[in-house]
């Protein structure tokens, strides 16, 4: 029986030795000079007291149990105090993505849902 040729590999492998590691947020840390903020202590501190406060609970609808994003009800960007307790609210993953959506929307100009309601 007769042997199949095999074909050499065309891919070649990449060296570790003289490629330099880039973190992966490098870069956007320098176009966003806000994640600064979000590993600044302040933020953490306050971050942990609204977390505590809600006690896992959703503030929108309401969902218990759950991972609790701390969410600026008006964004930074639009001009809502950072550290002011006030402007901060739990909501879990669900909320915070409707949420941050329908903030967008409403930037860009376009109607959205609004978020009055998350049924």
């Amino acid at each position: 029986m007769a042997r199949l040729p095999t074909l050499r590999p065309t891919l070649r492998t990449l060296s570790t030795r003289s490629v330099v590691a880039i973190r992966g947020d490098a870069m956007v840390r320098s176009a966003k000079p806000t994640l600064d903020f979000y590993g600044s202590a302040a933020w953490k501190a306050i971050r942990l007291e609204v977390q505590r406060a809600c006690k896992r609970t959703c503030q929108r609808c309401g969902k218990t149990d759950t991972r609790i994003y701390v969410d600026h009800i008006i964004e930074l960007q639009d001009g809502g105090a950072p550290l002011e307790r006030s402007n901060l609210i739990g909501l879990c993953a669900v909320c915070h993505g409707k949420k941050t959506a329908a903030v967008r929307l409403e930037r860009q100009g376009r109607t959205g849902s609004g978020f009055v309601s998350l049924d």
